[in-house]
């Protein structure tokens, strides 16, 4: 069969590998590097659990490779020709060729897959992805839920089976990627993949025996970042707010009214180039540490680098619990004023942002202050 793109023969050879292939092989797991899967080879061999890879390469073709015996032209008579006998139209097979590491623009296939699957969070508290922002106070519900962040229904989790509803996706890309892109979003250059049950709760993303976890990221992590606010820093006019998590910067943008920026961990907090941007916030910079011992050391770190790139900057701690996170989840949210839609419909014309980012600002403007 011949496929008018090689992102439909891509999509074929994929959906080969998941359904046909995986199933019957051992120790699967997802290759970061590759964008494909680990696995033992089932080849004879002098040890136990010889590791090997299988993935889709830039080309659409299933490439396969074994690390130990390097018999791939055997590997791939053995998984691959048996399903392409049985089936009446089966996506091709890369002629063999000495393996070689896929192209670094490679990695990024998988992300762009995942998020093109997504869609997005609806209004409406009994949804899983709402129920979870709303078990530890992350977000407004009235407020949309922000664009970087959506939805993957179980049924579309590869591979699966998902245990739980499905996965709330969060959009990873280096600053620079994000302020050119403003207004609109960049493109993945990774995502964080946290899976919840029905009810908001932690969930896996695949059975346990099979590798699952309830949170993943996918893709090419370095430098990569979640912002959530305008990422123009220099015409901003409040700090701007870093943590290390996905969930941290939600807690976070929800209650400050400059962009929130999770780091993706404490390494994310010393990638090059994270600081350098963070020196061009012309309000400056808070860094909202993880009480812990690596997170104060990374937020130290962090904080130094954006003085020397003749920033400003200073670092917090909660003050409760670990991180910001967990401070939500202590602290609800005030009422809002009735007017604050028309409020946050006047701020998207005005300034040309979308809905949710609209909401966010007319919500922390608007909130009624307790008596």
């Amino acid at each position: 069969m011949t496929y008018s793109t090689i992102a439909d023969r891509a999509a074929a050879s994929e959906q080969l590998i998941v359904n046909a292939i995986l199933p019957d092989l051992q120790g699967v797991k997802p290759n970061r590097s590759r964008n494909g899967w680990n696995f033992f080879c089932p080849l004879e061999h002098r040890k136990k659990n010889a590791p090997a890879a299988i993935w889709v390469n830039d080309e659409g073709w299933i490439s396969v490779h074994c690390f130990d015996c390097r018999r791939n032209d055997q590997l791939r008579q053995t998984l691959v020709t048996p399903h392409l006998r049985n089936r009446p139209s089966p996506p091709p097979v890369a002629p063999y060729q000495p393996t070689s590491p896929p192209p670094r623009q490679q990695r990024n296939y998988l992300p762009a897959r995942i998020w093109a699957d997504t869609e997005a969070i609806p209004n409406g508290a009994g949804h899983p992805a709402r129920r979870w922002l709303a078990n530890r106070n992350l977000w407004r519900p009235e407020v949309e839920a922000p664009a970087p962040l959506r939805w993957l229904p179980a049924s579309r989790t590869r591979p699966g089976p998902h245990i739980g509803a499905g996965s709330l996706v969060a959009l990873l890309a280096n600053p620079t990627a994000w302020a050119e892109a403003w207004p609109r979003l960049p493109n993945p250059q990774a995502v964080e993949i946290v899976a919840v049950d029905r009810e908001g709760k932690p969930a896996l993303d695949r059975p346990r025996q099979d590798g699952g976890l309830d949170k993943r990221t996918l893709g090419e992590k370095t430098g990569a970042v979640l912002i959530l606010g305008d990422p123009r820093l220099a015409s901003i006019e409040t700090p701007v707010r870093v943590a290390e998590g996905v969930a941290d910067a939600m807690a976070l943008a929800a209650r400050f009214s400059g962009p929130a920026v999770a780091s993706m961990g404490d390494a994310g907090m010393n990638a090059g180039g994270f600081a350098v941007w963070l020196a061009n916030a012309a309000e400056g910079v808070v860094i909202h540490a993880d009480n812990d011992a690596a997170g104060q050391k990374a937020a130290s770190r962090l904080c130094g680098a954006v003085l020397v790139h003749g920033g400003t900057a200073r670092a917090v701690l909660p003050p409760e619990g670990k991180d910001a996170g967990v401070v939500s989840s202590m602290n609800s949210f005030t009422e809002l004023t009735e007017s604050w839609p028309g409020y946050a419909q006047t701020l998207a014309e005005m300034n040309g942002w979308p809905r949710w980012e609209a909401q966010r600002q007319a919500a922390l403007l608007m909130e009624e202050v307790p008596a």
